[in-house]
Formats: C-alpha cells, sequence, structure tokens
C-alpha cells in the first residue's frame, strides 16, 4: 500500500495527454520494482493496481479492451503493455470535488502548470530565427 506524489511538467498537450502521463510513468516504476524484486528471489505474482481518477476520460478508456483507442494510442499502448507484464489495473472514477486526494492534486498539477509557464519564451526569442526549441539554457 504505497502512496506517492508524482511530479513533472508538461507544457503542451491536452488535459487528457496530461491525465494519461500521470498514470503511465507511477505505473512504469511498480513494473520495474516488481522486475527488481523479482530478480532478488521473489516470487513473481500480478500486480493489482486500483487508479482512482477525477477524469472520465481515464476511467472509462481504462476499461475499454486494448487498442481500441484512437487519441493518445501511444500512452493507452503503454497501459496495454504494462498489462502484459502482469499488472492489472482497475480504473475509478471519483469527482474531484468528493475526493480530498483530487483536490490536491489539482492544486499541484496548478502549481506546475504556472511554474513551467516561467521557461516559455516567446517565438522569436533568442535572436533572427529562433524559438524557444532553440534555446539551451547552458549556452
Amino acid at each position: 500500500m504505497d502512496r506517492q506524489v508524482w511530479s513533472g511538467a508538461m507544457n503542451r498537450g491536452t488535459v487528457n495527454l496530461a491525465e494519461m502521463l500521470a498514470y503511465v510513468q507511477p505505473l512504469t516504476w511498480i513494473v520495474g520494482r516488481e522486475k527488481e524484486r523479482v530478480k532478488a528471489g521473489g516470487g513473481r505474482r500480478a500486480l493489482r493496481v486500483h487508479v482512482v481518477t477525477d477524469s472520465q476520460y481515464c476511467a472509462t478508456q481504462g476499461e475499454v479492451a486494448d487498442g481500441l483507442m484512437e487519441a493518445n494510442a501511444g500512452l493507452w499502448a503503454a497501459v496495454a503493455a504494462l498489462r502484459r507484464e502482469g499488472v492489472v489495473i482497475t480504473w475509478h472514477h471519483i469527482k474531484r470535488e468528493d475526493a480530498a486526494l483530487n483536490s490536491f492534486c489539482d492544486k499541484l498539477s496548478k502549481v506546475a502548470r504556472e511554474l513551467i509557464e516561467s521557461y516559455n519564451w516567446p517565438e522569436g526569442a533568442g535572436g533572427a530565427g529562433k524559438t524557444h526549441y532553440d534555446h539551451n539554457p547552458d549556452d
């Protein structure tokens, strides 16, 4: 029974993409940790994970058969690969306002969005023909 806060940032993409990334990263970590445990002599076991989300999209699509999603297909393929590794995922939708932990996560995401905005450069900044993608803070 682990509860951990995962953080990261993304400043381009859809809300659904951001929701999916929030689950793929820790699920991948869980599989890696389990592989290390098995390698150290522990027996293989099914990993049962309950994902509690305020995203109706994730909860609904997570319960659909693998390979049927077109939107965010790459991330759903990663979820399917995790299932093949033995992860049994049960998706639960809870409205944001009905769970204190969802409200906490929503506040964390707002802080992350505000922080990443400070790193966005306007197009053309840094010289003629350059964009914020050409910027290297170590230069």
